[in-house]
């Protein structure tokens, strides 16, 4: 995955993710940590089996639509 599209995908993820906490903050009381990177793996993998592609052509193809 090419560095502008995991930029992008974290800027998108963390901007969900402080709406979320504004309007659900006891669901991250007690969070100290959000792996964003992590997250996009996740996400990833989850795209790539539905789309029944492998997980490095899902990649490439993300890389290429950013």
């Amino acid at each position: 995955m090419t560095a502008s599209v995991v930029f992008l995908c974290t800027q998108e993820i963390l901007v969900y993710l402080a709406m979320f906490i504004r309007t659900e903050p006891k669901l991250f009381n007690e969070m100290l940590r959000i792996r964003v990177g992590l997250i996009i793996q996740v996400m990833a993998s989850e795209l790539a089996r539905t789309l029944k592609c492998s997980g490095q052509l899902f990649l490439i193809i993300l890389s290429y639509t950013a």
